[in-house]
């Protein structure tokens, strides 16, 4: 008895939804990936800090004084004046944001700001909070604060 032929191919419907396959799980790792780099530029904003943080402690036992308010409006672009006093002229922010930065009216204390696109990053549970010399600090909006 011969066997029926059938088709060596492939039919449109079943084309499609390997397709279809295809696309979502393309849109779910995309959209993970997505996450993974915020975070990771998150958590390089918060390294940023630590490293400026640091520098700053070192200025302040050179100069007995932390440097003065770079700008007129407190925690405004740390990264184009601070930066270079500290001479960290590698660090910044890895997107468009800036570094914000402010000091009292002796010199005596600071406090840095970065803000995460992540609101719910788990390093806004250590930081400063409120405001603090004239930098809002709420982690609502997103801001991680570390000050002197």
């Amino acid at each position: 008895m011969k066997r029926p032929s059938f088709s060596q191919g492939f039919t449109l419907i079943e084309l499609l939804v390997v397709i279809a396959i295809i696309a979502i799980l393309s849109t779910v790792v995309l959209f993970s990936l997505n996450n993974a780099r915020a975070s990771a530029r998150d958590t390089r904003r918060v390294a940023d800090l630590r490293q400026i943080q640091l520098k700053l402690e070192d200025y302040y036992n050179t100069n007995s004084a932390y440097p003065s308010d770079v700008t007129a409006g407190a925690c405004d672009n740390a990264e184009t004046s601070l930066l270079t006093t500290l001479g960290l002229s590698g660090a910044g922010d890895p997107t468009s944001t800036v570094y914000g930065y402010g000091a009292s009216a002796t010199a005596q204390a600071y406090v840095l700001r970065a803000t995460l696109e992540n609101v719910s990053h788990t390093a806004l549970s250590s930081d400063s909070d409120g405001t603090i010399l004239n930098c809002d600090c709420a982690d609502a909006t997103g801001y991680y604060c570390v000050q002197s």
